[in-house]
């Protein structure tokens, strides 16, 4: 996994990179729903509720943010999260 985060247009944003399994297209637009498993076979395997993806879109939503996913079955994914950057006076 790699981190990185940085600013650009008035946005600030993190990437994370895994080189994991990676999710296939058909789950990626519910890969953010709470309680989805993209394979529910491996939920022993690796753990977790199906929780994580939906608060980090909401909290993300809420601060007039965006999550982005690009990712291929075998190569991995990549999660960006955006953020509008503000002035605090």
């Amino acid at each position: 996994v790699s981190l990185s985060a940085g600013a650009e247009n008035g946005r600030v944003f993190c990437t994370v990179r895994d080189t994991g399994a990676g999710i296939g297209e058909e789950d990626q637009e519910r890969i953010f729903e709470r309680f989805y498993r993209a394979d529910p076979s491996r939920s022993g395997e690796t753990g977790g509720t199906g929780l994580g993806l939906s608060i980090v879109k909401r909290v993300a939503l809420a601060h007039d943010g965006e999550v982005h996913l690009e990712s291929e079955p075998g190569k991995g994914s990549v999660f960006t999260i955006s953020l509008p950057t503000f002035i605090i006076s």
